[in-house]
């Protein structure tokens, strides 16, 4: 019962995310463009590894690529990794390793966030409907890659925090300013951009929600799985230790959004004044 209890929030904002995503794809469809180079720029990490305009690529590192977007994903997550493309040329398949090269994008509030690139450029997007089922199908796996993106991007946020207390402008984390910047931008993309959005905070939240962090809904988790395992409850002490760790790592957290935001918030207050 306490599990079951426990459970209920984070299941209802992974839910709620899921059916955002399914509104999505049934009501407006999908653009998107297929993972076929079209065009590549000189001297880029492509070209110099050899790939050529009119290859597909169908998979990175085993993971299956069936949408431009997502080699788009893998790869701006993978600044100077090198990363294993399998590519259809002329009917045969061949393996070809790229290592993305550093560069940056426009990030809340005017910062700008590194990511990989390797110099490559999509065909023309083709509009693709759903019927409802199709719709379930593509919300699901959509949800699915979601999930799969903040697990891996974890190990990440000790990185994150120690570029918030450097006040570097480039660092990943955000607040309550990043979140209604987000919103915003989200919501001059019209109802597909704004659910859209919806969906991804909400997964977002049920995500982190079930975290073994104490105090937050994961760590009550694994507080009663250690009482599963002992027969018996934890002593008051160490429930209290642990829910002070818990706050501390939010809190933490809590304040590395806060001074990013403010640290963006004052590098792009002062190229608007100095240029």
């Amino acid at each position: 019962q306490k599990v079951a209890i426990i459970l209920a929030g984070p299941a209802f904002s992974l839910i709620s995310g899921v059916l955002f995503y399914i509104s999505v794809f049934w009501l407006f469809g999908s653009y998107g463009a297929d993972p076929v180079v079209h065009k590549l720029v000189p001297e880029g990490a492509a070209i110099r590894a050899g790939l050529k305009v009119g290859d597909r690529i169908v998979e990175i590192n085993g993971s299956a690529i069936t949408r431009f977007i997502e080699l788009q994903r893998v790869v701006s997550q993978s600044p100077e990794q090198q990363l294993q493309f399998t590519i259809l040329r002329d009917g045969a398949t061949q393996k070809i390793a790229i290592t993305p090269a550093l560069g940056e994008r426009p990030g809340p509030l005017g910062s700008k966030a590194k990511v990989g690139l390797i110099g490559v450029a999509a065909g023309e997007a083709f509009h693709e409907t759903y019927g409802f089922f199709g719709a379930v199908g593509a919300g699901l796996r959509e949800s699915a890659d979601v999930c799969k993106q903040i697990i891996t991007s974890l190990p990440r946020i000790p990185f994150a925090i120690a570029k918030v207390f450097k006040f570097e402008e480039q660092s990943e984390l955000g607040g309550a300013l990043s979140i209604a910047q987000m919103s915003g931008e989200a919501a001059k993309n019209g109802a597909p951009g704004f659910l859209g959005w919806l969906a991804l905070f909400s997964i977002m939240l049920g995500v982190m929600n079930l975290l073994p962090i104490p105090v937050l809904d994961g760590g009550h988790l694994m507080i009663y799985a250690i009482e599963a395992v002992r027969g018996k409850a934890l002593e008051p002490s160490r429930q209290l230790l642990g829910a002070q760790i818990g706050l501390a790592i939010i809190a933490t957290l809590m304040l590395a959004g806060l001074v990013g935001d403010f640290t963006r918030l004052s590098g792009a207050i002062g190229r608007l004044i100095f240029g």
